[in-house]
């Protein structure tokens, strides 16, 4: 779904769909979960970003581990002390 929203100079611009993912840059057709520039093909963009189930995509789940913080058994203070 696509919204017509007026900006500041009253020209018509799109917007993204609340269900787009939000990376996904719809003007350039271009991937910003992406670590370099890509542009998806159809299918991908079909499939992933311009759906809800944008959250399968690898490149947005690769993007959401860059972006957390690193937790589990391995950083346990006490395990690397050797305690």
């Amino acid at each position: 779904m696509e919204l017509k929203i007026q900006n500041q100079s009253n020209k018509c611009v799109t917007s993204q769909s609340s269900s787009d993912c939000p990376f996904y840059n719809r003007p350039q057709a271009e991937c910003r979960a992406a670590a370099q520039l890509h542009k998806p093909d159809r299918l991908c963009i079909l499939i992933y970003c311009r759906s809800e189930d944008y959250d399968d995509c690898p490149l947005f789940l690769c993007r959401a581990l860059r972006s957390s913080e690193i937790k589990g058994r391995m950083h346990d203070p006490e395990l690397l002390n050797g305690k």
